[in-house]
């Protein structure tokens, strides 16, 4: 069965949510059965506040939220997309976190191909997740890192109707893959693992 859970932030979208989040998880971790990671996912979207002062809410995130969370979290998350984080914010947040002494991961191609699985392979990232759009270039920086899985998150896939990606290319290149349920109230409402691996 299930041994292990990445539970993420990032719904909260302020400073104080994020961090009650994590506590949360933590306190999953210390009652659940299965070893629950907790990841810091502030860079999921721009919250509203701070769409006219993005760089504000990045700040935010690299000088309050990772030193804050170093102890809770295992991990730091950001999910680099045209209507989410740019590549630039992208590296400066996954930067300030591997400075922090915290792993690495990167929602990274799901809508398009913007340079981020190159980067996170670059900075050692545990893991890059979705992947629907991956360009031979970033397919390569895969290959070379040798230690970033990518996450394959078909139930996401099938919710919002996109092609889901064929775990086959990536093994063929020697890229350790694994499948996960994305399970989240917005694009993918299943905890069914064995469905994903199905899909």
């Amino acid at each position: 069965g299930v041994t292990a859970v990445e539970g993420k932030t990032g719904y909260a979208l302020d400073a104080e949510g994020e961090m009650r989040m994590l506590r949360v998880l933590r306190r999953l971790s210390a009652l659940c059965a299965v070893d629950v990671s907790p990841t810091l996912l502030a860079a999921h979207i721009v919250p509203p506040e701070y769409m006219h002062d993005r760089g504000a809410w990045v700040d935010c995130i690299v000088q309050e939220l990772i030193p804050r969370s170093a102890g809770m979290a295992t991990a730091v998350d950001v999910f680099c997309e045209h209507n989410a984080f740019s590549l630039e914010e992208t590296v400066r947040i996954l930067e300030a976190a591997r400075a922090a002494g915290l792993q690495a991961r990167a929602h990274a191609g799901q809508f398009s191909s913007l340079g981020a699985v190159t980067a996170a392979a670059r900075l050692g990232a545990l893991s890059v997740d979705h992947l629907e759009c991956v360009s031979k270039e970033e397919f390569a920086a895969l290959q070379d890192a040798r230690a970033t899985v990518a996450v394959l998150l078909p139930g996401a896939a099938l919710s919002l109707g996109l092609e889901p990606p064929s775990g086959r290319a990536f093994l063929d290149r020697g890229i350790p893959v694994a499948v996960g349920t994305d399970c989240n109230p917005g694009t993918s409402m299943t905890e069914n693992l064995p469905l994903c691996g199905t899909l």
